[in-house]
This record gives C-alpha cells, structure tokens and sequence, in this order.
C-alpha cells in the first residue's frame, strides 16, 4: 500500500535534479527510456556565482525533472507491479488497540498505522481506517507528520538553517517578464546555476515540460524582513547583478519548514524511515 497525503501528482519544493546513482536506480526500474521520453533535461555544465563572481565547470551529468512528472512515473510503476495507491489519504504511526487487530499477522509485534482520507479543497475527513503491517517505510519529508507519537521520534532541527522555496516558471514567461534571467538560461540550456549572496542562494535550471526550476535557501531572517518570499529571492538576484523586476511576485511559491535536520531514530522493529523525515543537511 503506498499512501499520499496530497492531491497527486503534486509540485514539491525540490532542485529537481537526479544524480547518477539516481539514473542507475531509475534504469534498473526499467524506467529510463520513459523518463527521457518525458522530456527531462540533461544538465552538463555548473555555474557557481557569488555576487559578481562566477566560474563554470563540466559536470557528470543531472537529469532534470519535476517532482509531479517524475513521481507520477514512480506511482505507475509501483501500481503495475501490484502496488495499491491511496492519494488525499494521511497516514501516521499509531499503538495497537486490543489483540484481535493483530490476530492475522505472522509477525508478533505488527505495526498499526491510522488512514485518513481528505478531500483536497476542505481538508474534511471522508473516513479514517486502521492499516496493519508488518514493514512500513516513513517518507514523510521535513514536517515528519506520520511519526506519531513525536516524542517517540525526536528530530534535531537546526535553528539557524536556512528554509527552501520553490516556483515552477513556463519558460516564454520568465524571457518575457524577466529577459536578464532568460538569457542566462539562452546561453547554455543544460547548465545548472547556483547563484548565491549573503542571505541565500538560488538555483536555476531547464526542466520538462518547457519550465524553469527556481529553487533557492533563504535565511529566515531576510524572509521576514522582505516579505513576500519573491523578494528575498530578488534580492540574491540583485546581489549577482541579475534584475528582474517585479516579475517574481507573480510566481507561485511553494515553501518548506527549516532544512537543516536530523532524526534521532532512524528505525524501529519494522518501521524504516527515508528521505527528508530521516534528515537533510542544507549544502551550501
């Protein structure tokens, strides 16, 4: 049974990037021909700037994708192999009530999680059930809601890490309304940049479907001093000499808790947790 909490497919702050051992895992799925006819985006080259300062150097190469495309091939997959899959539906950690719902299982000590379906519009409980399992993998991201109790799971966070954001930009739209930004993607489409100041850094590349992935850190200071999200983006932007105006503000931008974490508890007898609810070391 494979559970998601949101509408799917979904964006999700995210860079974007797959990286070789990534591709390996993707072609011994037997899903690389599918993820290429997809239209995701080679990326060979890296510009690092910082203010006016910049270098670029070949990389071995990223593929580019959105997270909605790519975890919609995933889920398919995963459905064709026998795989149910329940969308709207929150899933979390929960005690075992009386020994009848564990009657079935092989296993002594089975793993009850709590299900609730949303409907997306409202957040209003549709119904709820109680699943039983003997393995459950916890890929819950940053907010770590499925692990309940939290006690149980202690996250270290960071409190002077920086938060993640993210727009996905058609790219006609960013040469029209933002030309000093789409000329820095006209040069050279399959380079990722990384453009960074004091206060953050922004990271810029082609992606499928004929968008842009602007994805950046931001302390969280210069967030509350600059609200909205777009200017603070702006303004690393600006530090690097790169203008954009107020186009930015016109762009929906999605955000993330604090990056700079890790998870106390990795595992416990048959709950393993990946991904973002295991930790994220924010790079730069």
């Amino acid at each position: 049974l494979l559970v998601e909490a949101k509408s799917f497919p979904r964006e999700q702050v995210c860079g974007g990037c797959l990286n070789r051992r990534a591709q390996d895992a993707i072609a011994r799925l037997g899903l690389a021909d599918q993820l290429r006819y997809a239209g995701s985006v080679d990326l060979s080259e890296i510009h690092i700037q910082m203010h006016r300062v910049g270098f670029s150097w070949p990389i071995p190469s990223l593929l580019s994708v959105r997270r909605s495309t790519l975890d919609s091939m995933l889920v398919s997959h995963a459905i064709s192999q026998g795989a149910h899959f329940l969308s709207n539906t929150t899933a979390t950690l929960e005690p075992i009530e009386s020994p009848e719902d564990a009657s079935q299982f092989v296993s002594r000590d089975p793993i009850a999680v709590r299900l609730r379906s949303t409907r997306s519009t409202n957040s209003k409980t549709l119904w709820n059930s109680l699943a039983m399992a003997n393995t459950v993998v916890v890929a819950c991201g940053l907010t770590r809601s499925a692990l309940k109790p939290s006690s149980h799971w202690p996250s270290n966070i960071d409190p002077s890490s920086r938060i993640g954001v993210q727009s996905l930009v058609e790219l006609d739209r960013l040469n029209a309304g933002a030309p000093e930004l789409g000329r820095i993607l006209q040069a050279n489409g399959n380079r990722l940049h990384m453009i960074a100041s004091h206060c953050g850094y922004v990271g810029i590349c082609m992606t499928d479907g004929q968008m842009v992935d602007l994805a950046a850190a931001i302390d969280p200071a210069t967030i509350k001093h600059d609200q909205p999200i777009s200017k603070s983006v702006a303004r690393i932007l600006s530090d690097c000499g790169i203008q954009t105006g107020t186009f930015l503000d016109s762009c929906h931008w999605l955000a993330t808790p604090l990056l700079t974490r890790q998870s106390a508890s990795v595992a416990k007898p048959g709950i393993f947790l990946c991904g973002d609810a295991l930790g994220y070391i924010e790079p730069f």
